[in-house]
């Protein structure tokens, strides 16, 4: 934020905020006042619910969750989990989601699991979990199960995406998952994955 004229404290976050030109210096500043718990900051973070930028939109929602104000926050993440893959931020909604207690976005992370771009199955994939908390139960008549989502990614197309679902996998504490990066460790088509597989499991 400094190297840009901008101050790490509330007021100057603030400025980023609402007055930054790069989508990515707004939605860090959301970011942090979230952080922070800057409640100073409440009436900046409403006036960027309507930022151009579905990412700027998601990081103040999630931030004025983070000071209490679920009322205004929860409305604008459920909207964005209508927005498209990759050109907005429904991912980042459902996360956010995910972290207030709210599995409604699991079915479009799931829908980005089966997209044909990489980026968004990534995306997915980092998102994914969040939801464990969420397993066994259904959202939108659909049910949560990240385990077996994150092993069925182990076998994606592509060998970075399928080095971050064993990733995922390795960090559980779980037999499934487990033995998911035995299986990568001896049997994925590509041996830079299989010493990857093989160096999380040591």
């Amino acid at each position: 934020m400094e190297a840009r004229g901008y101050g790490t404290d509330p007021a100057g976050l603030q400025k980023a905020l609402l007055e930054g030109k790069e989508v990515a210096v707004r939605a860090e500043a959301a970011f942090l006042l979230g952080y922070l718990k800057a409640g100073s900051s409440a009436a900046s973070l409403r006036q960027a619910l309507s930022d151009e930028s579905a990412r700027v939109r998601v990081e103040a929602a999630l931030a004025l969750a983070r000071l209490g104000d679920l009322e205004g926050s929860l409305p604008v993440l459920k909207r964005e989990l209508d927005g498209q893959l990759f050109a907005d931020a429904p991912l980042r909604a459902a996360r956010a989601l995910a972290l207030l207690g709210d599995a409604s976005g699991y079915p479009k992370v799931v829908e980005a699991l089966g997209s044909e771009f990489p980026s968004n199955r990534m995306e997915a994939i980092a998102v994914l979990p969040s939801f464990l908390p969420y397993a066994g139960r259904t959202a939108a008549g659909r049910s949560i199960d990240v385990i077996d989502r994150l092993i069925a990614a182990a076998g994606d197309a592509e060998p970075l995406l399928r080095r971050d679902a064993l990733t995922a996998l390795a960090a559980l504490d779980d037999q499934r998952a487990r033995a998911a990066v035995k299986a990568a460790a001896t049997g994925d088509p590509e041996p830079d994955v299989r010493e990857f597989a093989r160096q999380l499991l040591t």
